[in-house]
């Protein structure tokens, strides 16, 4: 009997989940930023705290906030505003702070993920949006989480994550159950860290530069996108333009995974009133931003 009524109650908040998305989410959405480059692409923001960071405490012109702006416009049911998050981190270009930064992303969010059930009786379904080295961040998780962890990450975006011998073994460890891998043959940012010149690496027989694929399995696929058939630049992952497709480009990557594609090629077309200028489009974010 008392599990029949716990089943039932899931399935009520599952049910309000559906119909008021932001009052009772059933998923926490995390974005993951890169490298100290990153910080200029995003501003310099007054925010020092470092951690999970509520989007709402980010200041109103940090560019990160068009992640959760566009994406709860394109889509509120799965990425609901009141528990869209960023994980603040130091930065730095090398492994060990990757690591560290993950050690302390598993212990806040494995918190948060029990917070959050033991508030909606549910336990949330966890997504992880990352650029450039965030990616190598989510993939430290597998690195450094504890024997009797249970923290589980329904899903990876991995957005220009530069693929290395370090970390690219963890996308089979079963806390990720599914990863979508996004780059551009243009993006050549991705690819510059020099793997093979750290002491880490050495007589590891590594390629010197990062790569840009993944091995495909049947949870993990590898997406190279043209956007109006032209490839993007690093910093494209990061604009309005590009965030706008990033739910149709995981609802394609789920329909064609399943022919186990070692690579799927997604050419996509942005309409008249998508196109725009860097100035329309800072315009657009703030004005996304200010509605919310």
């Amino acid at each position: 009997m008392p599990g029949l009524l716990f089943n039932l109650q899931k399935l009520i908040v599952l049910i309000f989940a559906l119909i008021f998305p932001d009052k009772y989410p059933d998923t926490i959405n995390v974005f993951i930023h890169g490298t100290q480059m990153s910080r200029i692409i995003f501003g310099k923001s007054k925010n020092k705290q470092k951690g999970l960071v509520h989007y709402s405490q980010l200041p109103a012109k940090n560019f990160r906030l068009r992640f959760p702006a566009i994406l709860n416009k394109k889509c509120p049911a799965n990425y609901p505003l009141s528990t869209f998050y960023m994980f603040n981190w130091s930065g730095n270009l090398r492994f060990k702070s990757r690591e560290k930064a993950a050690l302390q992303l598993y212990k806040e969010l494995d918190a948060l993920a029990k917070k959050h059930e033991l508030k909606y009786k549910i336990y949330p379904k966890i997504r992880l949006i990352t650029h450039s080295h965030g990616g190598n961040v989510a993939l430290n998780l597998a690195k450094i989480k504890p024997t009797n962890g249970c923290l589980k990450i329904h899903e990876a975006i991995l957005l220009a994550c530069p693929v290395q011998a370090e970390t690219k073994s963890f996308t089979q460890d079963p806390m990720f159950e599914n990863i979508i891998s996004i780059y551009s043959s243009l993006d050549w940012i991705q690819i510059l860290d020099p793997q093979g010149f750290y002491e880490i690496s050495k007589g590891k027989g590594v390629p010197f530069f990062s790569e840009r694929k993944f091995k495909s399995t049947d949870k993990l696929c590898n997406i190279k996108v043209r956007l109006n058939k032209k490839g993007l630049k690093h910093i494209d992952f990061l604009r309005t333009k590009f965030i706008n497709k990033i739910p149709e480009i995981i609802e394609l990557a789920y329909s064609k995974r399943s022919k186990k594609l070692e690579n799927i090629d997604l050419y996509l077309t942005l309409n008249k009133n998508e196109k725009n200028s860097l100035e329309q489009d800072a315009k657009e974010l703030a004005q996304i931003i200010a509605g919310h």
